[in-house]
């Protein structure tokens, strides 16, 4: 799959529809934290850049878009607060699995139920149903499950204790977790922020190559403006 279309994947699993033109909308009524702009770089080179279709035809015309597509953000946040929008920006980077994701990498990886005393007791219990953690003595010691899934992909939420941080048990869940779906067909995403440099050391321990990058920006509430 080429990394324009796993773009698509990913907004989809994130309930951003792309409509007419550079247009985006809400896939469904409850999401939060919509987009006012979505910009994308694929690491095959193309970049792309989307605005939210509730912005007024005339402020989304002062919004540069050769700007927004180099991920400057810093003048469209300017004209969105002109408008009484108080926005920021944030950006993100997305990785996807190989097919041989690895069946020896999660010996100590076990699947729990998102309803287990343990996993409960972790935070983890308000995900999706199936949760693969490192448990000892009764504790749970770092766990992966998806933020967000669809029937086509989903993204991986992984924590690990501090205590027991930089040991290799965050590689072994994310990796069962991403095996796991694999094997049912969908595509597993892992994306963090730029700046999280424990995620980034993750995903290159995890042998992982980015397949895009994001810059959002998005309404900072609460927010007076016509937007709102």
């Amino acid at each position: 799959m080429i990394a324009v279309d796993l773009l698509l994947l990913q907004m989809e699993l994130e309930a951003i529809k792309p409509v007419s033109g550079e247009l985006i909308a809400r896939a469904c009524e409850d999401v939060h934290d919509f987009p006012l702009v979505y910009s994308a770089r694929t690491f095959d080179g193309q970049s792309l850049v989307w605005f939210d279709e509730l912005i007024p035809a005339e402020l989304r015309g002062r919004l540069s878009r050769e700007e927004l597509l180099a991920f400057e953000t810093e003048t469209a946040i300017d004209v969105l607060r002109e408008a009484d929008i108080y926005a920021e920006a944030s950006q993100f980077r997305t990785y996807t699995f190989p097919e041989d994701v690895g069946a020896a990498m999660f010996c100590l990886a076990q699947r729990f139920s998102r309803d287990d005393p343990r996993i409960v007791a972790f935070g983890f219990g308000e995900l999706a149903a199936e949760v693969f953690a490192v448990e000892c003595e009764g504790e749970i010691l770092s766990a992966c499950a998806s933020a967000r899934q669809n029937a086509k992909a989903a993204e991986a939420w992984v924590v690990t204790h501090p205590n027991h941080r930089r040991k290799g048990m965050a590689r072994q869940v994310v990796t069962a977790w991403a095996a796991s779906l694999l094997k049912q067909g969908l595509t597993p995403f892992y994306s963090h922020h730029i700046i999280n440099e424990n995620s980034a050391r993750l995903a290159s321990h995890l042998g992982r190559v980015p397949v895009f990058d994001v810059t959002v920006i998005e309404q900072c509430f609460p927010c007076p403006g016509v937007y709102a």
